[in-house]
């Protein structure tokens, strides 16, 4: 099963999942937006927007009432059992129809698909937990999981962005971790306001490395504005990107064909080792070595000095102990898993918390994600196969940005299939083109993220500068209006 799936992350697996296919796999996209994923999979369901929690707690219901559930097992496992087990008790079946739009027909399909046909695996995706109560949605569906059975066995489990540095805490990668953190944080996902009202001491520095924040946070125009009043601006970069155009200094650095580094996976736990290709363009340098040269005008190059060989061996030390290093990645071939680090995560029953068992969730706090009649669509940030967030050429943007409706939604707002109008939100207003898709909801609006701002393209200028329940974005509790930019002329 995967889950509020992106267009890009699954494009590239098609012919897997044909094959899969064949092997009597089966695949289900549950996702808002029928997405190039339903192409390949076996079947698709499209419920309301920022619902997922509460599918996960209405086919937690079905299986306690129509599978035989392993009570015992998760008494054994599991912390708040009870608590959980009487909220999903509590569940109506009818109201998760209401609310998710979906059928108790469907609902009933999919909890007991996933229970039957194990092992199954759920793929959460990207977004699920971009709103305000995503992380209650994140646990409910890791919850069903557990509770499924669907956990602790091979080609089971639910994941989402498994990132290896979290995944592999050695006591020497903690208190590396420990060693190196900065004094002052300030939260990105509001980044505007946090540069404005830092005042103890001021923000008078920014250097940007490996990121393009001013593209890709909230509330673009706030941001823009916080950094034109800063003293210094420092951009690491190979083009000239919406936070470049923000810097007072811009340095060309290499790509990932030109450098040597250490790669850790964004899904699994494999140690990889980049290696060049190709001989740095012009005066373009790696990060490691301008920050080597910086190091030595401020008076401390001898402790940045290094090969980035040596470098991916110190980065790699905490990992000593798993088998992971430079030479030991190069004489692999590039690859290796770290040692001890198991292939089926919790197959023995024991979780990554203080008392070792699965802390189920004992509570929803339901807060429903609709949008009003002012702003009747929900906006759903699209990842495209093209690019990767806003890793877009500039020959790519010469055009408005596509804005994806339904029939419905169109003619509601007067529009045409190419015509040119505008979606408004409380934050800000952005031109667009309008693309009729008939396989839309009528309450979304489906925009590809990541266009720049200096070409009128970037959807960020609409989003609220909203937390997560940490310090996350939540990109995905935005709603719009779309609206008509033709005017009639004067007779």
């Amino acid at each position: 099963m995967g889950t509020q799936s992106r267009r890009h992350e699954h494009s590239h697996d098609a012919r897997a999942q044909g094959g899969a296919g064949a092997r009597r796999t089966r695949h289900i996209v549950i996702d808002p937006v029928r997405t190039k994923s339903a192409r390949y999979v076996d079947h698709a369901v499209h419920p309301r927007p920022g619902t997922d929690g509460l599918l996960a707690l209405g086919m937690a219901h079905v299986l306690l009432e129509r599978r035989p559930v392993d009570l015992d097992r998760l008494a054994t496992i599991g912390e708040r059992v009870d608590a959980y087990l009487g909220l999903v008790r509590a569940t109506s079946l009818d109201e998760v129809a209401r609310r998710t739009d979906l059928s108790r027909a469907t609902i009933e399909w999919l909890a007991l698909e996933y229970f039957d046909r194990k092992p199954a695996t759920i793929l959460e995706g990207v977004g699920l937990q971009q709103y305000t109560k995503g992380h209650q949605t994140c646990q409910l569906i890791a919850a069903l999981g557990v509770l499924s059975g669907n956990v602790g066995i091979p080609g089971g489990g639910v994941n989402m962005m498994n990132w290896p540095w979290r995944a592999i805490r050695t006591p020497q990668l903690q208190a590396e971790a420990a060693r190196t953190s900065p004094p002052r944080t300030l939260p990105v996902s509001r980044l505007g306001e946090a540069l404005a009202s830092a005042t103890d001491p001021p923000v008078t520095t920014a250097f940007f490395m490996q990121s393009n924040l001013v593209n890709q946070m909230p509330d673009t125009p706030a941001i823009k504005t916080a950094l034109s009043g800063l003293e210094f601006v420092i951009c690491l970069d190979q083009f000239l990107t919406d936070t470049a155009e923000t810097a007072h200094l811009f340095l060309p650095t290499t790509t990932f064909l030109e450098e040597e580094d250490l790669v850790p996976s964004y899904g699994h736990h494999w140690m990889q080792l980049m290696q060049p290709v190709a001989r740095p363009l012009g005066e373009s340098r790696s990060d490691l070595s301008i920050l080597q040269g910086l190091a030595e005008r401020l008076g401390f190059g001898p402790g940045m000095a290094g090969s980035a060989g040596e470098w991916i061996d110190e980065a790699s030390r905490p990992l000593r102990a798993a088998g992971i290093g430079y030479s030991a990645l190069k004489a692999a071939g590039g690859r290796l898993w770290p040692e001890g680090q198991p292939r089926v995560p919790w197959a023995n029953g024991r979780f990554a918390t203080p008392s070792g068992r699965f802390v189920f969730p004992d509570r929803f706090d339901d807060e429903p994600v609709l949008p009003t009649a002012e702003f009747p669509l929900h906006l759903i940030a699209q990842a495209t196969a093209d690019a990767m967030n806003s890793q877009i050429l500039e020959a790519d943007q010469d055009d408005l940005v596509i804005a994806e409706v339904s029939p419905i939604a169109a003619e509601r707002a007067g529009v045409t299939d190419g015509e040119r109008a505008a979606l408004v939100s409380p934050r800000g207003r952005l031109e667009v083109r309008v693309a009729i898709e008939p396989t839309l909801r009528s309450d979304t609006v489906v925009v590809p993220k990541g266009g720049w701002y200096k070409h009128g393209r970037n959807m960020n200028v609409l989003v609220e500068p909203r937390f997560t329940a940490g310090t996350g974005s939540a990109f995905n509790q935005n709603f719009v209006r779309l609206e008509s930019t033709l005017k009639t002329e004067p007779r």
